[in-house]
Order: structure tokens, then sequence, then C-alpha cells
């Protein structure tokens, strides 16, 4: 994300609003802290993973691997600018809006197929690498963890992105990211 941000057009003329997240970095004893709640993080990851059902429905058939046909669309390009507008009077972030417009599009579409699940299964990049201040301080790498989010469907577009911002502010402040991302470093270490 931050790479596709310092290679676009908004980003070449100088005069943008930084569009991530930012937090200070951490140090030495956070991360020393951190590191020694590997297994509670662990742990907090497991049990978040394993609290869902498989997702069954009008998409996935089946409950290990994705069925039928699969088939992309493109969707109308929104104004980023307008779009942190709309967020920020909302008091919720552009990725939370982003969620909530996602939420009401399944919830509609699985309505439109006689589908009537309340959740979906989504993957989340989260890095916890800290967020550069100048374009030319951006770096391609691959640094972060993919979050499970079991995404509520909502029918009304306010509901959907509170529902969204209420789970993301907890994905942010738990140490479900800090497990997910030691679970896969461990595993490409053990298992390369």
């Amino acid at each position: 994300m931050c790479c596709a941000f310092a290679c676009s057009d908004e980003a070449a003329t100088g005069k943008y609003e930084h569009p991530f997240m930012k937090r200070p970095n951490m140090g030495f004893l956070q991360w020393a802290m951190l590191y020694c709640s590997i297994p509670i993080a662990w742990f907090i990851a497991f049990k978040h993973y394993y609290k869902h059902d498989y997702d069954v429905n009008c998409i996935k058939k089946h409950p290990s691997y994705m069925t039928g046909k699969l088939v992309g669309r493109i969707c109308k390009p929104i104004s980023l600018r307008l779009a942190k507008i709309e967020a920020k009077k909302m008091n919720i972030t552009f990725n939370d809006l982003v969620l909530g417009m996602v939420s009401k599009a399944f919830k509609q579409y699985f309505v439109a197929k006689g589908d009537d699940s309340k959740y979906i299964t989504a993957s989340v990049p989260f890095s916890l690498e800290a967020i550069p201040d100048k374009i030319e301080e951006y770096n391609a790498t691959n640094n972060f963890a993919s979050l499970i989010l079991y995404l509520d469907l909502e029918d009304d577009f306010g509901t959907a992105c509170s529902k969204v911002k209420k789970t993301m502010d907890w994905m942010k402040k738990s140490l479900l990211p800090f497990g997910t991302a030691t679970m896969v470093d461990f595993y490409s270490w053990a298992f390369p």
C-alpha cells in the first residue's frame, strides 16, 4: 500500500495529504515487552481464528477451499479526497469507510443470491513498520501480517462503518497483529 501510494500521481505532485495513520516508532523496551508476550499473542491469534466457523456461502461453497466460477469486476472509481472528507464527518478512518462499503455491497449481493450469511472472512494486511514521512523514504517490502477479519454484512452503511471501526480499533490495540506477524516469521524461518 505504501509503495502504491509512493508511485501514485498524487504523491508525484508533492501536494498531498498523508494517506496513512501515523504512529511513533517503538522503543527498545516496547519491542522487548512485545517479544515477551509472544506466547499470549499466539494464543490470541489462534483463538481469534478458530472462534468462527468456516465460510460457506454463495461465493465459497466449500469450507476449505474456493469453489465456483470467480468473476472479477472493476468498480467505479471514488475520489480519495471526498472519501476522506466523508470519513472525517463519520469519525472513522478511510479504511473503515472502504470496509463499510465492502460490507454493504456484499450484503446486497448475498441477498440478491438468496444467501443469508451474516459475515464473511476477509484478509487484511497489517504492518508493524513505521510509515515514513517523506516519499523518498518509502521502500517496497513485504513485511506485513495478513490478519483475519470477520466482516459483518450490514444493509445500513452507517452501521457497517461503526461495526468495522469497533473491530479495527480493537485489532489495532490488541496483540493479534503482533501474534500473527511473529507466527508468520516463525513458520517462514522454521519451514523455508
